[in-house]
């Protein structure tokens, strides 16, 4: 039996569901023929959701940790080297900046036994999904 995540108020669930919105700039891009970022998207989800369920300390939380950042770096990747548009670009990476730093606050916060600690990884979850959402739409629609 592994040890469970401290969970102080059971918000594993809202991390739960805001996992899941990341399906849906997943399956516009894939209804829109994009094969790069939106199968990442897609597994990306299902792994985070299935760890949040039931947030433990084993493989499936590690599984969810190295997907995500390498993921992250195919989402950097493309935003700052593949996006023409100037504005698209700024945009998108100042999103990815702000996930960041809200990802930290929430790891900082946890690691203090704070119980809103998971603001900040909603947020974190927030910036993410907009960000990687004009990503997928710009290589869709070529901005």
């Amino acid at each position: 039996m592994t040890q469970k995540l401290k969970i102080f108020n059971q918000e594993n669930i809202y991390l739960t569901y805001s996992s899941l919105s990341f399906l849906v700039p997943g399956f516009y891009g894939l209804l829109h023929k994009e094969f790069m970022l939106s199968p990442l998207l897609i597994n990306g989800s299902l792994i985070s959701y299935f760890f949040w369920k039931d947030p433990r300390y084993n493989l499936q939380r590690s599984l969810d940790i190295y997907f995500v950042n390498g993921s992250a770096l195919i989402f950097g990747y493309h935003s700052f080297f593949k996006i023409k548009n100037q504005k698209i670009k700024y945009t998108i990476n100042s999103l990815y900046t702000m996930a960041a730093l809200c990802f930290l606050n929430a790891c900082n916060y946890y690691y203090q036994h704070k119980p809103y600690w998971f603001h900040y990884h909603l947020a974190f979850h927030g910036c993410s999904l907009v960000g990687h959402f004009i990503n997928v739409f710009s290589k869709v629609h070529h901005f």
